[in-house]
């Protein structure tokens, strides 16, 4: 839940954007509704976030991973609550991610799902760390892990061209 504070500055952004608009001849919530021409949706940047909207980005575009999360089956029995479950959440950002119209959408419900504060998001992490950890939760729910998605096989095969 948003404080008044930021209640209050959203609400003067939102008055600003609009004068903005106004001035220029656009509608005012030209900046919800992003133009067909821009193929992907943007993530905000929550105070530090900006490794993990990076990395949330690039996740976004392996099939299999967005495959694996779609069809991942939510039971609030085995896998807590909603709001802690990890796959559910980035599952919901993935299909935001896909499906939205707005220019940028939040991440707060994703590290929400981490256990992280308000705070949290204003420090600085490490986006190999972040990722090793994030695949470490989706594993335990049964989610295909980093070596699944990501290991390959490299064959080298040497010839002599003259003897």
């Amino acid at each position: 839940m948003q404080s008044i504070e930021e209640l209050v500055a959203q609400r003067k952004l939102l008055k600003e954007a609009e004068k903005v608009a106004k001035a220029s001849g656009r509608s005012a919530d030209w900046y919800l509704a992003r133009p067909e021409s821009q193929r992907y949706v943007g993530l905000t940047n929550q105070g530090a976030t900006c490794y993990l909207n990076s990395l949330v980005q690039g996740l976004f575009v392996c099939p299999e991973l967005r495959q694996s999360l779609y069809s991942f089956e939510y039971d609030p029995v085995l896998h807590g609550a909603e709001d802690s479950c990890v796959p559910l959440q980035l599952g919901r950002l993935f299909a935001e991610l896909q499906l939205s119209t707005r220019h940028a959408l939040t991440t707060r419900a994703l590290t929400a799902s981490f256990g992280w504060s308000q705070a949290d998001a204003f420090r600085q992490h490490d986006a190999q760390e972040l990722c090793r950890v994030l695949f470490e939760a989706l594993a335990k729910f049964g989610l295909p892990s980093e070596a699944d998605l990501f290991c390959g096989q490299v064959k080298v095969r040497v010839r002599v061209s003259e003897l």
